[in-house]
């Protein structure tokens, strides 16, 4: 029996226990360590940065601009018995819609078949300006070829061989080069 004055049944019923053992408790937090919740970053961060890559996408479109050209035709000329044996020419018929692009100086890329193994986009100044009468929708442009593709051109290329060049016709904004219609 209990002394007087104490009624162990009712204390021990008021007395809550606790649902875990403390030394359970104890071992289980050391076993896993204490949790860390790190924050994310915050989603105005993440929408100003979405908003600065969308602005910078925007202004590359509309302020980048491109090179535009127009492939024009021409045939090789061998170089005169009189002149320098390395003097190669280029005659093309520029149309009238190219005409003005095309001045004494004017650099143009020169496609021919013995110029494709040189590894680069090879270069040519137009040294005369023709127009002749019998073509009035046209011009004809001679162009000097440089000595490295006239030593390309000298074993295997005869005169009338056909030849392209890339007439630069100025710049355009990448916005209107995507956005043109296709010519395919």
């Amino acid at each position: 029996m209990a002394p007087p004055g104490q009624n162990s049944q009712a204390e021990a019923a008021a007395a809550p226990l606790p649902l875990f053992r403390p030394e359970a408790l104890a071992a289980q937090e050391s076993l896993h360590g204490e949790i860390l919740l790190i924050r994310p970053l915050s989603l105005a961060v993440l929408m100003w940065l979405g908003i600065s890559v969308g602005a910078a996408l925007l202004a590359l479109l509309f302020f980048a601009r491109i090179p535009e050209s127009s492939p024009v035709s021409g045939v090789l000329v061998p170089p005169t018995a009189g002149g320098s044996a390395s003097r190669w020419e280029a005659s093309f018929d520029v149309p009238s819609s190219l005409a003005p692009f095309v001045k004494t100086g004017t650099s143009l890329v020169i496609r021919c078949p013995g110029c494709t193994d040189l590894g680069q986009k090879p270069t040519a100044h137009v040294v005369r300006i023709d127009n002749p009468e019998s073509q009035r929708a046209a011009i004809r442009a001679t162009v000097a070829l440089p000595p490295e593709i006239a030593s390309s051109l000298r074993g295997d290329s005869a005169g009338g061989t056909t030849v392209e060049a890339e007439v630069p016709t100025g710049r355009v904004s990448l916005i209107h080069w995507l956005l043109r219609p296709s010519s395919r």
